[in-house]
C-alpha cells in the first residue's frame, strides 16, 4: 500500500488516511475517515476479506 505524499499532510489527530476502492476510477484512492471510522470498519465483518 503507497499513499501521496500530500494525502499524509492533510491527516489531524484523530484521523487515519487508508485507501479504499473507486468504482468510478475503477482504483484505489487516498481517503482520510476519523478514527471512529476506521475502528467501526474492523468490527465490520463484511470488511474482512
Amino acid at each position: 500500500m503507497t499513499f501521496e505524499i500530500g494525502e499524509a499532510a492533510k491527516v489531524k489527530p484523530g484521523q487515519v488516511l487508508i485507501q479504499r476502492w473507486d468504482e468510478t476510477r475503477q482504483q484505489d484512492v487516498d481517503v482520510v475517515i476519523s478514527l471512529a471510522a476506521f475502528e467501526q470498519m474492523g468490527q465490520d465483518p463484511r470488511s474482512c476479506s
